[in-house]
């Protein structure tokens, strides 16, 4: 596989999309990259589940792991009692719930030597307390409030749960550019209630999470700033969901799903009610607050779910190549005014609804075709874009490029005013090629009025039923 590390050394393929730069007549001029930005920053919750609640009759309470020795027993034979008359137990069914406790044991990182001062370091200690519990699912490694300096990256090959005081509270800290928790070869990770604070974004190496060939893993109310890299890096990966996360200041991508390597394939990733801002401030090609990378025959990612996310950036906002059954839902994107798209895909049986989109220099949402994969099955339903260059634009990037079975409906894409740069609220376009076929292609019951040169413009032979739309 490729080093698709993000930088830009290392960038070896060509990005899929291109972004439309201008042209006040005619057909716009584009120029290849993909880039983001990021939006805010919201406080989010406080992680509470490791105190202690009693348990129900004859339920053990978590056991805690600590590095110091247990003592002998007695070598005195204990003397037998008799077994007391047990009373009667209540109905299972009249139990109460479970407590929201931890069930497994649980290392608190101070107990293995852990200082939390931001100067001492304590790499060694965090990942001893990580090594003494890993391998059962439930085991929870518990990291107070303190600023936890780590010259060294953490590394995790069994299951654990890693959960922090808070965001506010718990802070891993990192001076160089090193990866600084790596998830590897396993299944059944959580980790939580951190902040991971890197470097600063003038490095070029150090994602704050990197996941290779894994699954199973959730990072959920976590702050990641100050990422010499991309924050959250994915490579080969199955059922991962990263939710209520703040991302800000960030070098590349805030989450990357990576080119998964020819015969493999990212599958069932979600990014959830999370913030991005100022994402991407190298605005390298090819990366996004969200970016699914692809460029080739041989990307692949499937079931990839974006919902309810706050990004705002200077470059692209979602970029989604090589992506299949991917859904965008109810995202609010807002742009700086330059040449790139709120929402850019590439694949078949997506839909990108209910999100709204302003403010960008070339397209709201856009479906870009190539010829080396299928474009088919699409549905862009119920968006709405304003104050873009156009509100959904549909390209053909290639030539033999196939588009078929696309819907475009109930959508709202307007110009706010006459000053608006959006001139139309649908329009096609090509890349230097008129030898393409679209099929099955609807656009129907969309609010197109308002923007500043029509609603609608297809370039010949674009064909499609059209009916209901108003503008």
């Amino acid at each position: 596989m490729k080093d698709e590390r993000n930088g830009p050394a290392r960038s070896t393929r060509r990005d899929f999309l291109k972004l439309v730069v201008g042209g006040a007549v005619g057909l716009p001029a584009v120029a290849w990259a993909v880039l983001p930005g990021a939006a805010g920053a919201n406080e989010r919750l406080t992680i509470s589940g490791l105190k202690s609640t009693p348990q129900p009759r004859k339920t053990p309470t978590p056991k805690v792991i600590k590095p110091t020795p247990t003592p002998k027993p007695s070598k005195s034979k204990a003397t037998p009692t008799p077994t007391p008359t047990p009373t009667q137990p209540p109905a299972p069914e009249a139990a109460p719930p479970p407590a929201a406790a931890p069930s497994g044991p649980v290392a608190n990182v101070r107990d293995y030597g852990a200082k939390g001062n931001g100067k001492t370091d304590d790499f060694r200690a965090i990942q001893r307390a990580i090594d003494a519990v890993a391998g059962n699912p439930e085991a929870v490694v518990s990291i107070p409030a303190g600023t936890y300096f780590i010259s060294q990256g953490l590394s995790i090959t069994r299951p654990v749960r890693i959960v922090g005081e808070s965001m506010d509270g718990a802070v891993l800290l990192a001076r160089s550019e090193i990866r600084m928790v790596g998830i590897e070869g396993t299944e059944g990770v959580e980790i939580a209630g951190l902040t991971l604070q890197g470097m600063g974004t003038h490095g070029t190496y150090g994602p704050a999470i990197e996941l290779v060939n894994a699954g199973g893993v959730t990072v959920r109310e976590c702050r990641l700033r100050d990422i010499p890299e991309t924050a959250i890096s994915l490579w080969h990966v199955h059922d991962v969901t990263i939710t209520d996360c703040q991302f800000s200041g960030v070098r590349y991508s805030g989450v990357r799903i990576q080119h998964p390597g020819a015969g493999n394939v990212n599958r069932n990733v979600t990014v959830r009610n999370c913030t991005f801002q100022d994402v991407n401030t190298a605005m390298q090609s090819g990366n996004a607050p969200i970016q699914a990378h692809g460029g080739d025959p041989d990307a692949r990612h499937e079931y990839i779910t974006v919902e309810g996310n706050v990004i705002t950036t200077s470059g692209v906002g979602i970029g989604l190549d090589a992506v299949d059954y991917g859904v965008v839902l109810n995202n609010r994107i807002t742009g700086s005014g330059l040449g790139y798209e709120g929402i850019a895909f590439c694949g078949s049986n997506n839909t990108i609804s209910g999100n709204q989109v302003n403010n960008y220099g070339a397209a709201g949402i856009l479906l870009w075709g190539v010829a080396y994969r299928p474009i088919a099955n699409n549905i862009i339903r119920g968006n709405t874009c304003w104050d873009n260059s156009q509100g959904i634009a549909i390209v053909c990037g290639e030539d033999r490029t196939v588009i078929d079975g696309l819907q475009v409906v109930e959508n709202r894409c307007f110009a706010s005013s006459p000053a608006s740069r959006q001139q139309y609220g649908v329009q096609s376009y090509i890349d230097g090629t008129t030898n393409f076929t679209w099929r099955n292609v609807v656009i129907a019951n969309n609010d197109l009025r308002g923007n500043t040169r029509g609603a609608i413009s297809l370039v010949p032979p674009a064909q499609a039923t059209i009916y209901g739309n108003l503008g």
